[in-house]
């Protein structure tokens, strides 16, 4: 699925406090997000299903008994994920995410469900599925051809003819402000 700089920077405003909580540089978020939505989610989905990913491994020793067995059924234990994840988000992401992918298929589902709920299993044993695609996007957010990305989308922006009529706009109310400001002591004196 095409995405754009757009909606990457719509799942960054939704996700950046959970990943500046779990310590996960922007760049991986940001891989993350694009990884969502290269796999055919929505922004909302992508989200939503980052923030659960990120948010349910953070704490993983408070979780319920499923969670506990989905991690039993990727051989990983609450402790040490919850320790990895303070230390290094994404690796710890993706290894949760490699020993969903080794499970047979007809568990993956499952086992994702167990460990991120009902609501996000499905986007979680798809990300597992498309690993490697989250791989990929990692090394591109670490390219210099990622640096200025979003300045860049910023300036295309700026550049639409929307963008254009309500900077006019901004600027046509700040004069009549100021105007108003200067006039407006000598209009009250008059009256």
């Amino acid at each position: 699925m095409r995405q754009n700089t757009g909606d990457i920077i719509e799942v960054m405003k939704r996700i950046g406090g959970t990943a500046e909580f779990v310590k996960m540089p922007a760049r991986e978020a940001a891989a993350l997000a694009s990884t969502f939505l290269t796999l055919g989610s929505s922004a909302e989905v992508a989200a939503t299903a980052a923030n659960a990913v990120m948010r349910e491994l953070s704490i993983a020793t408070m979780q319920p008994k499923r969670f506990q067995k989905g991690l039993a059924a990727i051989g990983m234990s609450a402790e040490k994920v919850q320790r990895d994840m303070s230390k290094n988000a994404t690796g710890t992401i993706q290894k949760v995410l490699d020993a969903l992918n080794n499970l047979p298929e007809e568990k993956r589902l499952t086992v994702a469900t167990q460990l991120f709920g009902k609501e996000y299993g499905d986007d979680i044993a798809k990300l597992a599925t498309g690993v490697q695609e989250y791989r990929r996007q990692l090394e591109l957010a670490a390219s210099d051809k990622a640096i200025g990305s979003m300045a860049r989308e910023h300036q295309a922006r700026l550049q639409t003819t929307t963008a254009q009529w309500e900077i006019a706009k901004n600027v046509i109310t700040e004069v009549g402000v100021n105007i108003g400001t200067v006039l407006l002591p000598s209009v009250n004196q008059a009256i």
